[in-house]
């Protein structure tokens, strides 16, 4: 057996980030901890902030999804704002049609990606890739605009 000559999770011992949250959950059984507590609800409060009544951050399909994957690290449980993310991406995509919309500044690039779990790709491959994903996470796939209609099958 390898000794380790320093404790790799103390990289995240203060970390307010969703994944550093996370991590001092899982791995440092901090979850009971006030300071803990205190870091998690800041940062949830970080994530749902302005968002808009159509559920999106900024009309952008890339801060959403962010903002979506944060709170998966985070809370962990769907609630009608994640909700409202959801369909307002969902309302994005059409898998039947092979539709999808996105708007100006929703690209992704290697910047606005960074710390989450996706590339950098088409902005629609992207789209549906990561709504998709998101729906999995969240036990919305049961959404219309997330099942094919295969015919013969």
């Amino acid at each position: 057996m390898m000794k380790l000559s320093f404790d790799p999770y103390m990289v995240f011992k203060s970390s307010k980030t969703p994944a550093g949250l996370y991590a001092r959950q899982k791995w440092l059984g901090e979850s009971h901890d006030r300071r803990w507590k205190k870091d998690f609800d800041e940062t949830v409060e970080k994530l749902i902030a302005e968002q808009a009544n159509d559920g999106s951050w900024h009309q952008s399909e890339v801060e959403t999804i962010g903002r979506l994957f944060g709170l998966h690290l985070t809370v962990r449980e769907t609630f009608p704002r994640i909700e409202a993310a959801l369909k307002w991406l969902m309302n994005k995509i059409d898998l039947q049609s092979g539709e999808h919309q996105h708007g100006i500044g929703s690209y992704p690039t290697t910047e606005n990606l960074d710390g989450l779990p996706f590339i950098c790709s088409r902005p629609d491959m992207f789209l549906i890739g990561a709504t998709l994903f998101l729906a999995t996470i969240f036990g919305q796939l049961k959404h219309h605009r997330c099942t094919l209609n295969i015919q013969g099958a």
